[in-house]
């Protein structure tokens, strides 16, 4: 499907299948400095194609990922991107145990407390996410938030190329479905697409045109994952 014109022409390079970076990953600590793997890990998921990624990643080089969770209203309002129900059948899916983490207002000091207290239980040393860049300008949250707790951060994903990244969404047979769409230059002709070759050619040239993130980076649109090589069986999306 075209989006338009956009800045991609026939004559451009196509996106191609590549890994990279997958057998040593700099871990992000409260004291600016680096260490190696391995290391006891949870891993903060989304549901969604850039946690899945992170993930795999971190396996490839020898994590011990004991635990996956996934902050949540304390309300228990549920997020139409990224559906409780359908994270849960993807714990399941991977033999992963699972923790909601339920946070409110003041959030600084809520996702503190969720961080130290699956620390707790787990003795993980350190937390996965599938951040990529900084939003918005702003300190990276998770960053800030496990600063006090000493616990390390480790950001497979960060700063990397987008179209890297998404091609080794494919080349890992990682695949994942749209569920929301939050910028109005995407179509919502877009909503419920498998992200694939055609997609990703849409996609970039959505991107070349109007400057949005290919890997909806600001939040311009939202995936759940059906399937990847850490899933047993895949779900529904």
């Amino acid at each position: 499907m075209s989006v338009g014109d956009g800045g991609a022409t026939q004559e451009e390079t196509p996106l191609r299948p590549q890994l990279t970076r997958i057998a040593s990953i700099d871990i992000y600590s409260s004291h600016n400095s680096t260490s190696r793997f391995p290391l006891k890990a949870v891993m903060l998921w989304s549901g969604g194609k850039d946690s899945s990624l992170a993930l795999h990643r971190a396996l490839d080089a020898g994590v011990d990922v004991v635990r996956l969770a996934t902050f949540v209203p304390d309300s228990g309002a549920d997020f139409l991107a990224h559906p409780r129900a359908l994270i849960k059948k993807q714990a399941v899916a991977m033999g992963l145990g699972h923790s909601w983490l339920p946070v409110k207002e003041p959030f600084a000091d809520s996702y503190e407390k969720m961080l130290k207290l699956v620390h707790e239980e787990t003795s993980a040393e350190a937390v996965i996410t599938g951040d990529i860049d900084l939003v918005g300008g702003q300190p990276n949250w998770i960053v800030e938030r496990c600063s006090p707790l000493n616990l390390e951060v480790v950001r497979p994903l960060w700063k990397e190329d987008r179209k890297s990244l998404m091609a080794e969404l494919l080349a890992r047979g990682i695949r994942a479905r749209i569920t929301w769409i939050n910028h109005p230059s995407i179509p919502k002709s877009m909503l419920g697409r498998v992200i694939d070759a055609p997609l990703l050619g849409d996609l970039q040239k959505l991107a070349d045109r109007v400057k949005i993130d290919l890997s909806g980076e600001n939040g311009e649109y939202h995936t759940m994952v059906m399937t990847a090589p850490s899933f047993k069986t895949p779900i529904e999306v």
